[in-house]
């Protein structure tokens, strides 16, 4: 039986940085998106949100107010409504055709962190500091927008309070008789437990609604009935971010434990993967919007990476490290053919998808060892065959050691540049071209992680 060693030493995608605004906000940016009108949207901590061209990467809009910070910004399916959520627990909405305010939603005290709209537009939901997730219409009465739900997203499996009926008094006088169970609408009550809603997605196909938590737990609801449908398990620490696949089969879920999950409604356990590259907490996820077998992901330790699912466990096809603090958020062009990452840094960069395999460094002829990757085709299908010939270790024979090394103390270890403390890069009015050899870039330090 012939093999492919390509899951080990390849395929590598031809992926380059290509443009780097280093102060792209004067604080750190949260949240990105990139709309189906290729606009590219920012959201920073600076409480400001910014609208760039793609070609030049210039602010063609800028909303600010976002008291306390933007935590989180979406668009429909066409690219024309934006939602911004802000700290300050107010949701915000905006034409981006025409570049000005619609409205906005006062969720209340902690009422909102994380926000989605749904694909037609009709929707919007946004979770809580309180374990739940709050829906509202967009098709306003009046001024206002209507709230339609508020479900609670937990471990307790009963956690779902709306499906028994219970308007705000109700949940309070519940909520006071929590030591023991009532019986309210003829449904049993227990009380939710706070499980801090960190972010919410709609599928879409417009069916599905998942909401993760603080405490690892991801709910599914059915959004026509409302009802809580599954429970995805498999983090125990919070899951920061969670998407879709483009045909709404798939969930992918990237959490602090630095790994990412990968769930299929169609299978009686949902699990069918995890990948672990990274080496610190998973900060975002997206999958290729063209429905191939990738995703992206971004992460505390610096790096984006672009993922292959054909392949057990994954295949990092590209691993891109000019950023130089923790990247906290990215997002596809529609085409699946660039990538925008923003950092906490301020840093707002393009990544490009080039033409032909991302060339490989030949080893390094000083080295006395290197591994030489083989062709599987012409060996019999044993796991003692594979193991002896997966890799050939490359001694020259009047370097080999008979006797014991002297011991020496170990290097003193330097810090990486990444994480130096230095003072922030200068301010760039224009988007740096990477396409040359000529940029040498800068570092910037990293602060403390998003709000939790």
């Amino acid at each position: 039986m012939a093999h492919s060693n390509k899951a080990l030493f390849g395929p590598f995608e031809n992926w380059q940085t290509v443009k780097r605004i280093e102060k792209a906000h004067d604080a750190a940016i949260w949240t990105v998106a990139w709309t189906a009108q290729e606009k590219i949207i920012s959201g920073s901590n600076d409480e400001c949100v910014s609208i760039r061209g793609r070609d030049d990467m210039g602010i063609t809009h800028r909303f600010e107010g976002h008291r306390l910070g933007v935590l989180s910004v979406d668009t429909d399916a066409a690219g024309s409504i934006l939602a911004v959520a802000s700290i300050d627990c107010v949701i915000r909405f905006y034409d981006l055709d025409k570049g000005i305010s619609t409205g906005e939603i006062r969720a209340g005290p902690v009422e909102s962190w994380t926000v989605s709209i749904n694909n037609d537009a009709s929707l919007v939901a946004s979770g809580s500091h309180q374990g739940t997730v709050n829906i509202w219409s967009l098709k306003r009465n009046g001024n206002e927008y209507l709230q339609v739900a508020r479900l609670a997203c937990g471990a307790n499996e009963f956690n779902n309070y709306i499906q028994g009926g219970l308007d705000d008094e109700a949940y309070i006088e519940a909520a006071k008789m929590k030591k023991s169970q009532s019986t309210i609408n003829s449904k049993i009550y227990v009380p939710p437990q706070p499980n801090f809603a960190m972010d919410v997605a709609f599928s879409p196909d417009g069916k599905w609604l998942a909401a993760s938590g603080i405490d690892g737990i991801i709910s599914i609801f059915d959004v026509e009935t409302q009802k809580r449908v599954s429970i995805l398990k498999g983090h125990h620490q919070p899951v920061r971010k969670i998407t879709f696949s483009p045909d709404s089969s798939r969930l992918l879920s990237a959490c602090d434990d630095s790994r990412l999950l990968a769930f299929d409604f169609a299978r009686e356990e949902h699990f069918i993967d995890q990948y672990s590259a990274h080496t610190g907490w998973v900060m975002s996820c997206q999958y290729a919007p063209d429905g191939s077998n990738r995703f992206a992901s971004c992460s505390g330790d610096g790096t984006v990476k672009i993922w292959d699912t054909a392949v057990s466990g994954g295949h990092v096809l590209a691993s891109l490290e000019e950023h130089e603090s923790m990247v906290s958020s990215l997002a596809f062009s529609p085409d699946a053919k660039k990538l925008i990452t923003g950092a906490e840094d301020g840093c707002l960069q393009m990544h490009s998808l080039l033409p032909g395999e991302k060339p490989q460094l030949p080893p390094d002829p000083d080295s006395k060892f290197h591994l030489e990757p083989v062709s599987f085709a012409q060996i019999e299908d044993s796991l003692e065959n594979v193991c002896n010939t997966l890799a050939t270790m490359i001694i020259p024979p009047d370097e080999i050691i008979d006797e014991e090394p002297e011991t020496t103390q170990p290097p003193e270890v330097s810090v990486s540049k990444r994480y130096k403390s230095e003072d922030s890069p200068p301010h760039q009015e224009q988007p740096m071209d990477l396409t040359s050899d000529n940029h040498e870039p800068s570092a910037a330090a990293i602060s403390s992680p998003p709000p939790s």
